[in-house]
């Protein structure tokens, strides 16, 4: 019998709530008509800047209750419907971003006498509902494929993935750039071995409100690896535009989402 790949959906930098609806709902369809073997939600799927050091001076960006409404909606706009179409036995992981520390290093700083009492993880119920937890800084892998959030190699621009291939050298999947890009390198001495890095599209908002409606580089979607027994995989990195992409011969389009 021939060697059948996982597919694994790689869903990076939602940002909720700044995340784009009609891309999150194209996804949908695409998971509710594809067989999902693992879903990575690849870091920074929480926004949480109503409790960010960089909002510490702007009251006017803050509201009442607003830590209990990012996660109950995140409960509600994005797990819950996600967990609705997986298959049974899907494999989850839920890699912590930067902006995930807000909540527990920032807020903690300046207010110590909560540590740990705010853990969105325990709110959110994650193990219990079958997510591996990855700390920030830390690391999953999908067969050969070393998949990161990406903060540690930073932004960098447009070279993010070449310097990721560089620190690595092997193959990895990041995001935290919110750009699409890949990079690759091979040794010298062993000119058949080749190792890339990729960095995601996004789910959340190429235009959040911080920005100012100013021009980026950022693009939505997601990525999908098809991984083989033997650790092998190929990687595509699905760019989804103004709630619709192509794979293979089907059209997934936000309408389609139940």
């Amino acid at each position: 019998m021939k060697d059948k790949p996982k597919l694994w959906c790689a869903l990076y930098d939602v940002h909720f709530p700044q995340y784009d609806k009609k891309t999150f709902r194209a996804i949908l369809s695409f998971i509710r008509q594809n067989h999902v073997d693992g879903l990575l939600l690849g870091g920074d799927a929480l926004d949480l800047s109503c409790v960010s050091h960089w909002n510490a001076n702007l009251p006017g960006n803050k509201r009442k209750g607003e830590l209990k409404s990012d996660l109950d909606g995140f409960d509600k706009e994005i797990l819950r419907p996600i967990e609705a179409l997986l298959p049974r036995g899907c494999e989850k992981v839920f890699l912590t971003g930067n902006h995930e520390r807000f909540l527990e290093q920032d807020l903690t700083e300046s207010m110590p006498e909560l540590d740990g009492m705010l853990d969105f993880k325990k709110y959110l119920r994650l193990a219990d509902r079958g997510f591996k937890l990855i700390p920030l800084g830390g690391e999953y892998r999908i067969g050969d494929l070393l998949c990161i959030h990406g903060e540690v190699v930073g932004s960098g621009g447009g070279n993010a993935a070449k310097k990721a291939v560089e620190i690595y050298c092997q193959n990895v999947l990041l995001g935290h750039g919110h750009q699409l890009q890949a990079s690759s390198k091979c040794s010298p001495s062993r000119s058949k071995k080749k190792i890339c890095a990729w960095m995601s599209p996004i789910v959340g908002s190429v235009s959040p409100r911080y920005l100012k409606h100013r021009a980026n580089a950022w693009v939505n979607g997601m990525t999908l690896v098809y991984v083989r027994d033997n650790g092998t995989f190929n990687l595509y990195q699905v760019v989804i535009t103004d709630g619709v992409f192509s794979f293979g011969p089907t059209t997934y389009s936000y309408k389609d989402a139940a």
